[in-house]
């Protein structure tokens, strides 16, 4: 049996586990939460209905559909029917670069209570009556991008 002193103690126990390191958690691997959400967002399809889930989970799940481009019009009826009052409480919908969105589903999915961040970019379906319409109606948003749109004549004005 070995006798180590303090010092040695510590710097053996250094060598093993360096500082900042834990055993259980390295950077780079997804929560658990994380896992469970991309499994909903994949497997989005087989879904009947959104009302079990939380506000807040419907949002994360929309934002990975949104991002895999995987929203279509059942998708979105997903979404509208989970809520009560029709329009998606959301904070932030990104729609850019998603051609199919058309000026009635921004009107479906635009709550002017909720939405902070509303991006429209490339989304060549939104006219500037679309646009006039929603920032007429706005209580709170503060983003409104639409770039790169062919039917919004002036752009910097919004």
């Amino acid at each position: 049996m070995e006798v180590l002193d303090v010092e040695e103690e510590e710097r053996r126990r250094r060598m093993l586990w360096p500082e900042g390191e834990h055993l259980l958690f390295k950077p780079g691997v997804p929560s658990l939460a994380d896992l469970c959400l991309d499994y909903v967002a994949d497997c989005f399809q087989q879904l009947e209905g959104l009302d079990r889930l939380p506000v807040t989970v419907r949002q994360q799940v929309f934002v990975k559909l949104s991002r895999s481009q995987k929203i279509n019009d059942m998708t979105l009826s997903l979404f509208l029917t989970a809520n009560s009052k029709g329009a998606c409480p959301f904070v932030e919908v990104d729609f850019s670069s998603m051609k199919w969105v058309s000026a009635s589903t921004v009107i479906q999915l635009f709550n002017p209570y909720t939405l902070l961040h509303l991006n429209l970019s490339n989304c060549t379906q939104i006219t500037d009556e679309v646009v006039q319409a929603i920032t007429k109606e706005s209580r709170i948003l503060e983003t409104l991008i639409v770039s790169n749109n062919p039917n919004i004549m002036d752009p910097i004005k919004y």
